[in-house]
């Protein structure tokens, strides 16, 4: 029960989130621009990883709040998990990540 309530809240917090978040990352110019590896033929806008990072955040902290359960039950090795694979996330798009080292370490990260 706690996991769907993280889940639902982040999803909220994600939904309100997005426009400002997108509007602050267009307007400091932290776009991804297309290159030979990418599908989109125009700038996208970064921080989709953040505001999903950010939201899964808020989340647990409100259920540790509210419920008082603790980073080390699975929700916990959730978050961290996550924020892990959103540090990857961010660095493959400072640098090209090799794509068998981003399948590692999500694999391991997913175990």
């Amino acid at each position: 029960m706690d996991l769907l309530i993280i889940i639902v809240v982040s999803a909220l917090l994600a939904m309100l989130g997005f426009r400002p978040v997108h509007a602050f990352y267009k307007r400091m110019r932290l776009v991804d621009t297309p290159d030979w590896r990418k599908v989109d033929f125009n700038a996208v806008p970064l921080g989709g990883g953040f505001l999903l990072i950010m939201s899964l955040i808020m989340a647990a902290m409100l259920m540790l709040l509210v419920s008082g359960f603790s980073l080390s039950e699975p929700v916990g090795l959730l978050v961290l998990a996550t924020a892990l694979i959103f540090v990857l996330g961010t660095v493959d798009d400072s640098i090209m990540v090799r794509p068998g080292i981003k399948l590692v370490v999500v694999a391991i990260l997913s175990y």
